[in-house]
Formats: structure tokens, C-alpha cells, sequence
């Protein structure tokens, strides 16, 4: 038994010798290549780090652009309301025939404030901005000629801004 023991531990030995001499053959043959292993090796880690540093700036730009975009979105809104608010302040004035004067200063005032919201408005956005600036130049014309159907006219901008809010919150 003893035998047997000895000719596994020398069999072992050499497989173990064997197996560095094949590991350094391969070694010297892949550097023969013309390749160095561990220049290879650094070169795909900066590669990679160089790609994941671009990934980030991209994906940190991408939520700056969202941000700002929620943010002007946000603020077109609330011109929005603020103009609906007003625009119904304005209708029952006139329908309790108040002062007409007061009546279109607040409407050009509703017409300056979201001129200002849309500033930057591009696209749609931009055409939706036109249709309501023309409404709301109808109402201005309707009041200064004192027309009949001015409260109808004021009715239908409030309505145009009341379908814009709530297509902007879907």
C-alpha cells in the first residue's frame, strides 16, 4: 500500500510539472503573438470605463433635459389655470355689465402672462399657444365693440383653456 501511495504522489508530481510547462509554453506562445497579455487587458478596462463614462453623461443629460421640460411644462399649466381663473372672473363682470374697460385689461393682462408661459414653446405646444392667442385676441376685439356675443366668445377661450388643461394632465 505504502508502494501505491508513493506512485500517486509521483504521478501527481508529474502532471503538476507537466501542467506548469504547458501553462508557460502557452504563456510564451501567446506573447509570441505579438500581443502582451496584461496591455491587452488595461486596454479593454479604460475602454470600458471611457464607455461608461459616456453612458452616464448621456443618461445625466437625458434627466436634466426631462427636468426642464417637466418644469416649463408645469409652468405653462398653472399660466393656463391662472388665465381660465381669470378669463371667468372677467365673464361675470360682464355679465353683471360692469366695467368693460377692467375687463379687457385683465384680458390682455391673461393674454401677456401666457404669452410669456409659451415663450419657448416649440411644435405643438407652439400651435395650441396660436389658437389660444387668436381666441383670446377675439375676446379683446369683442369687448372693445361691445358685441353681443362677447360673454359667448369669453365661454369658448375658457373652454379652449379648460380642454388644454386637461389634455395636459392625461
Amino acid at each position: 500500500m505504502h508502494n501505491t501511495q508513493q506512485n500517486n504522489t509521483t504521478a501527481l508530481w508529474i502532471v503538476g510539472g507537466i501542467s506548469i510547462v504547458a501553462l508557460i509554453l502557452a504563456w510564451v506562445a501567446f506573447n509570441r503573438s505579438g500581443e502582451n497579455l496584461t496591455t491587452s487587458v488595461e486596454q479593454e478596462a479604460v475602454e470600458l470605463a471611457q464607455e461608461t463614462e459616456q453612458t452616464l453623461d448621456q443618461a445625466g443629460n437625458q434627466i436634466g433635459a426631462a427636468g426642464e421640460e417637466a418644469v416649463a411644462s408645469t409652468q405653462a399649466a398653472l399660466a393656463r389655470v391662472q388665465a381660465r381663473t381669470e378669463l371667468l372672473a372677467v365673464q361675470a363682470e360682464l355679465e353683471a355689465e360692469e366695467n368693460y374697460e377692467a375687463a379687457l385689461t385683465q384680458v390682455q393682462n391673461v393674454r401677456a402672462d401666457l404669452r410669456t408661459a409659451y415663450a419657448q414653446a416649440e411644435g405643438s405646444v407652439q400651435q395650441n399657444w396660436q389658437e389660444l392667442d387668436r381666441e383670446l385676441e377675439r375676446v379683446e376685439q369683442s369687448i372693445r365693440n361691445g358685441s353681443a356675443d362677447t360673454l359667448e366668445t369669453i365661454g369658448g377661450a375658457i373652454l379652449l383653456l379648460e380642454a388644454d388643461v386637461r389634455t395636459e394632465d392625461q
